[in-house]
């Protein structure tokens, strides 16, 4: 039996070291989280709608992907300084932004000098839900219907007053003045938990928001929902009627909330997260949590993202320039 060459067993062992090399590399190019840890930037406080869908999210993720998710809410300065944190993480795909679309399309058009461009500076992934404001009241009022409230505050212009932290909740409140011929004082406040506590408190009479923000105390009784500002009723709350129904025909929005990458994050780690987005929006514990919440999902991807928010920028452009809508003071 002749010996093996030295050399040809060097050259092969030479090329399984290469071949796993490459492997590993290509592995490790194509793995959309390093370490195993995915963490999701919330620019908005606890409680906010934002913030249950982050959570819910975060879990159907791990479900589908084995990977460990950490929720971190930084709020502040119009989602400013919770968006900078992301811009300043690496571009590794380690790190997730979550923002809804008052973030990408009402600040452009309401918040001036912004030190960012959502459609410049991030890489969209995936739609993950969508809703629609609420019109909340609380202890202060006695209204059991939109229309008299509507009624009241025709008769007696600037008494009531509706609580805003967001561009979507000034702007949902603005369209409702200028819909119904009403006009409200507004009472700004720094998170969409502190405008719901105010409420409860009977500070201020109105704060329209979705209806999985105020959900526990509308459970408690200490907040009412009288209509939602939605095409039709929602299937949790099949009691409240349609904004349409209690006679604001034109009364509709419609936010939903996305996922982000930094740009110029790996195209491959983009692809690979992309897919596990899409799993996890599709997972029986996320879709029972939106339901429960009152939310619904939402599938978009890429470029279908980036589409919506161009033609949301051009439809609400026309309704905000004009009117010169400003985003709730500070």
């Amino acid at each position: 039996m002749k010996n093996f060459p030295c050399t040809r067993f060097l050259r092969l062992i030479g090329c399984v070291f290469l071949w796993v090399l490459v492997g590993i590399n290509t592995a490790a190019a194509q793995a959309p989280v390093d370490k195993g840890v995915l963490k999701i930037v919330v620019p908005f406080g606890p409680g906010s709608s934002s913030d249950v869908i982050a959570r819910a999210f975060g879990k159907a993720v791990t479900e589908v992907s084995g990977l460990s998710v950490i929720v971190e809410n930084k709020p502040g300065a119009d989602t400013v300084i919770g968006i900078q944190s992301v811009l300043n993480a690496p571009a590794d795909g380690s790190t997730l932004l979550l923002v809804s679309s008052s973030t990408t399309v009402l600040n452009p058009l309401m918040v001036p000098n912004q030190p960012f461009d959502m459609l410049r500076d991030f890489v969209p992934l995936v739609a993950i839900a969508r809703n629609s404001p609420a019109f909340n009241v609380g202890p202060s009022t006695h209204f059991k219907s939109v229309r008299e409230f509507v009624a009241a505050a025709k008769a007696s212009p600037g008494k009531y007053t509706y609580g805003s932290a967001t561009t979507t909740s000034l702007l949902a409140g603005q369209m409702l003045e200028a819909r119904t011929g009403i006009e409200m004082l507004n009472v700004p406040y720094k998170t969409t938990a502190a405008a719901v506590t105010a409420l409860a408190a009977g500070e201020v009479d109105l704060v329209l928001v979705d209806p999985a923000t105020v959900k526990g105390l509308s459970e408690g009784g200490r907040i009412r929902s009288l209509a939602i500002g939605a095409p039709a009723r929602l299937a949790g709350l099949p009691q409240v009627p349609t904004m349409a129904e209690e006679g604001v025909p034109d009364y509709q929005i419609t936010s939903w909330f996305a996922t982000y990458f930094k740009a110029h994050t790996p195209a491959q780690k983009v692809t690979a997260m992309r897919e596990i987005l899409r799993k996890a929006v599709k997972a029986p514990s996320y879709t029972e949590a939106l339901k429960k919440a009152n939310l619904e999902t939402h599938d978009l991807i890429g470029d279908e993202i980036t589409a919506l928010t161009r033609s949301e920028i051009e439809m609400f452009g026309k309704i905000i320039r004009p009117a010169k809508v400003s985003p709730p003071p500070k």
